[in-house]
């Protein structure tokens, strides 16, 4: 017995050191949520007959990495006390403890996760121990994979053209490929995008040049189309006949009180009185006189007659 002992005293000594890194390191803050940390529950191996294997199973569980705070509090408890708590931590303590941290654990996940995560995580705390410890093990990470989708989709929404092109390549990857987007590969195409903006805006702007025409034509006003310079004095064309009529020349006497025929070669219809229109219109009254003494006659005829 005195041997036995002695070697558990052995074994204990030299698991020291790293217990106590070990526990400092469970100390620290939690980790990103990403990064899985979950207090797993430890195989049901059998507990071991004699009290010095009893110690050493109790100074194992003490450095997994898979025991949380209470647990490593627990049995640090029992190596300071009797084989009978020792026996207790074994067969009770460490699954009470493990329950505790995993719900301490399971808080914490739902207080940084997204929507997803925090209903996950609400439902798990409100079931079983069990129901705990699935969430840990594996719903925390499939509730997460949803959130980050989501959150890509709107990075793509607001992002730029390279930001656009990484995020729907993430999307159509791994969940992995989706957290190194979100962790690295957004920043990054956002820096792209940047450096783009900013070399168009360092471009200079074309300006108009001054030989060139301005919108509506070369009149002052930019408002109609520009006359030639050789067609100002040309005439304008007749709507009806469609041919230029040339401006009419100042009137020409010639001794008498005719005007002249205008200029261009067209002469226009006479509409004032001529020469002939006397005679005209003798003789129409001399037709009409003889029309008369005939239709007289021709009824003194008939009253004789009759």
């Amino acid at each position: 017995m005195k041997y036995t002992r002695i070697s558990v005293l052995v074994a204990a000594a030299a698991v020291a050191p790293a217990l106590l890194f070990t526990s400092s390191a469970h100390a620290a803050p939690a980790q990103a949520a990403h990064v899985k940390t979950s207090f797993a529950a430890a195989p049901q191996a059998p507990i071991p007959s004699s009290e010095a294997d009893q110690r050493v199973e109790v100074v194992r569980i003490y450095g997994s990495k898979d025991s949380g705070p209470g647990v490593k509090a627990a049995a640090l408890k029992a190596l300071k006390g009797t084989p009978a708590d020792i026996r207790e931590f074994l067969e009770k303590g460490q699954h009470e403890e493990r329950i505790t941290d995993n719900r301490v654990r399971t808080g914490q996940i739902h207080s940084t996760g997204g929507p997803s995560v925090k209903a996950a995580a609400k439902k798990a705390l409100l079931g079983t121990p069990e129901d705990v410890q699935k969430f840990l093990d594996k719903g925390q990470f499939e509730a997460r994979n949803i959130d980050n989708q989501v959150l890509v989709s709107k990075i793509i929404n607001t992002g730029g053209p390279h930001t656009k092109e990484a995020g729907k390549k993430a999307l159509k990857g791994t969940p992995e490929d989706i957290q190194a987007f979100l962790d690295k590969g957004q920043h990054e195409a956002r820096k792209q995008d940047e450096a783009d903006a900013a070399g168009s805006k360092d471009k200079p702007t074309p300006k108009p040049s001054k030989d060139a025409p301005s919108n509506g034509g070369g009149n002052a006003g930019g408002t109609g189309p520009s006359t030639p310079p050789g067609d100002k004095d040309k005439p304008a064309p007749n709507p009806s006949t469609g041919s230029s009529v040339a401006p009419s020349a100042k009137p020409v006497t010639d001794g008498g009180n005719t005007p002249a025929p205008a200029s261009g070669g067209t002469d226009l219809a006479e509409t004032g009185a001529g020469s002939t229109l006397p005679w005209a219109a003798g003789g129409t009254a001399v037709a009409l006189a003889a029309g008369a003494a005939i239709l007289v006659a021709t009824r003194r005829r008939r009253s004789a007659e009759g």
